[in-house]
């Protein structure tokens, strides 16, 4: 059978397109994996990098700007400190109450405009089983705090009600 041939069968064709985009998947996979994965020399380095408490700091605080923004009173939430194996450098863990009614989405929204301003991100994920939606915070691939939000039924967020006395 010629070329010419084979392409007029579709059996044929969709088989190749198939192995062309296989291998393409593959290789956009293995090039994002590469580039999540830091040079050798950054991963042997275990103490923290020079800045990063100062920049924890200053993330601490825009976290508790944008809870604050939320409506959420200081009361609904509980931080501690968790040391990282191998590194002078600590992590911060918040777990926060919010209303029922505030949308999670939203607030990761704010926590990742406010990463961004720190050249990072937030990473939100939901655990549907526990019904609570954590927010890691990553800054040069490690995470720098980590917020735990659990929604609750009989709590009511004070920020609407800022919203709607300023004129």
């Amino acid at each position: 059978m010629s070329v010419a041939a084979l392409l007029h069968r579709p059996i044929i064709v969709r088989a190749v397109i198939s192995v062309l985009l296989g291998v393409a998947a593959a290789g956009l996979f293995f090039l994002n994996r590469m580039s999540l994965t830091r040079p050798e020399e950054h991963q042997a380095h275990t103490e923290p990098l020079p800045g990063r408490p100062a920049v924890a700091g200053e993330i601490d605080r825009e976290v508790d700007s944008v809870l604050v923004r939320f409506g959420i009173d200081a009361s609904w939430s509980r931080k501690k400190e968790i040391e990282i194996p191998n590194s002078q450098f600590v992590r911060i863990e918040r777990r926060v109450l919010i209303p029922k009614d505030l949308a999670t989405v939203v607030m990761n929204e704010a926590f990742n405009a406010m990463a961004k301003r720190f050249n990072g991100r937030a990473i939100a994920s939901e655990n549907l089983r526990e019904n609570h939606v954590t927010i890691h915070i990553e800054v040069d691939g490690s995470v720098v705090e980590t917020i735990i939000l659990r929604p609750t039924a009989n709590l009511r967020s004070g920020a609407r009600n800022r919203t709607q006395t300023k004129v």
